[in-house]
């Protein structure tokens, strides 16, 4: 499970939860969690540990659509 993905289900990811999905360094956590910040893809916390998702909903698949939408 990638570290956006666990974000989107569980609501925030730490570096250590991150290591421990993935078996990768801290360093290593630490680099990647921070390109995903500078994507735009997690918002990170500055005193704190935890990476949360953007408030950009746009990028996940709607699971509904109203009536008007469907008839497109």
């Amino acid at each position: 499970m990638n570290a956006v993905q666990y974000v989107h289900d569980h609501g925030s990811i730490t570096n250590r939860e991150h290591r421990t999905l993935t078996g990768i360094s801290d360093r290593t956590a630490t680099r990647d969690l921070g390109l995903l910040v500078e994507r735009g893809r997690l918002q990170g916390l500055e005193k704190e540990a935890t990476f949360f998702i953007e408030r950009n909903l746009s990028m996940y698949p709607r699971l509904s659509y109203t009536a008007s939408e469907k008839n497109l």
